[in-house]
C-alpha cells in the first residue's frame, strides 16, 4: 500500500513539472509568434 501510494505521488510531481514545462514553452513560443506578427507589419 506504502508503495503504490508513494509511486502515484511521484508520478502526480512528475505530472505537475511536464505542465509547467508545457506551459513555460507555451508562453515561449506565443511570444515568438507575437513578435514575428509585429515585426510582419
Amino acid at each position: 500500500m506504502n508503495f503504490k501510494k508513494s509511486t502515484l505521488l511521484i508520478l502526480n510531481k512528475r505530472e505537475r513539472e511536464l505542465d509547467f514545462i508545457k506551459g513555460v514553452y507555451k508562453r515561449r513560443f506565443q511570444a515568438e509568434i507575437e513578435s514575428y506578427k509585429s515585426s510582419e507589419d
